[in-house]
């Protein structure tokens, strides 16, 4: 077995059945020009895992359990940070906010961030909530394919890797800094609810996924 992958083709046809069998089961997609990394994040899971025969990763890509949910983390992306392109929050306050007020009055919000990752997104929409005055609250969903970003999020723990690009003001506002880690205000941690979705599946969208009738959406 070839120990890299160059031009596109995968060293092994495990690697390229995991693929397949991936974009089958959670719609991920591996072009020629994502397969190096694809493999590379494949070969971090068998060593997370402790499995060394890509057939054995195969088949555990196949099933549900731990290491399905290394090999996902491993193959999605999970960049982001607090406030992430302020454009869209800037819309989100200044035109979308605005409208809801007129036509739907101070209710509860439900606003869905799919694809929450470690969660920065969903806590970003309760700041920028309170930042705007919504007095009706919000219930906010966030959601991931990869059960350890959930984890991740629900702890709202973050280094300043996550902080980048949001001013001090608003930092020692909704944080309060332990060490070198930014802990997130409880009233924002308490309006927003996490749970693994794979928006590939049969059941999305539906009631028993939670997120039907939803007042805004982020997607990115």
């Amino acid at each position: 077995m070839r120990v890299g992958v160059k031009g596109g083709d995968w060293s092994h046809p495990e690697f390229a059945a995991i693929a397949r069998s991936l974009q089958d089961s959670a719609g991920l997609v591996f072009p020629p020009n994502r397969r190096e990394s694809a493999e590379a994040g494949m070969r971090r899971a068998m060593v997370a895992t402790c499995i060394s025969d890509p057939h054995d990763l195969r088949r555990a890509a196949d099933a549900t359990g731990e290491t399905r949910d290394v090999l996902l983390t491993e193959l999605t992306i999970g960049e982001t940070f607090f406030l992430r392109e302020n454009g869209q929050f800037d819309f989100l306050r200044t035109s979308v906010l605005p409208e809801l007020r007129a036509t739907i009055g101070q209710r509860q919000l439900r606003i869905w961030s799919a694809g929450c990752a470690t969660g920065e997104e969903p806590y970003s929409l309760g700041i920028i909530l309170r930042e705007a005055g919504w007095s009706g609250g919000a219930s906010i969903l966030g959601t991931d394919i990869a059960a350890a970003r959930i984890v991740t999020a629900r702890r709202a723990r973050y280094t300043a890797w996550s902080m980048r690009g949001v001013n001090d003001a608003i930092i020692g506002k909704y944080f309060e800094k332990r060490g070198k880690q930014f802990l997130l205000r409880s009233d924002v941690r308490q309006a927003v609810e996490f749970r693994t979705l794979n928006l590939a599946s049969a059941e999305y969208p539906s009631a028993t996924t939670g997120v039907e009738q939803m007042d805004v959406i982020f997607c990115r």
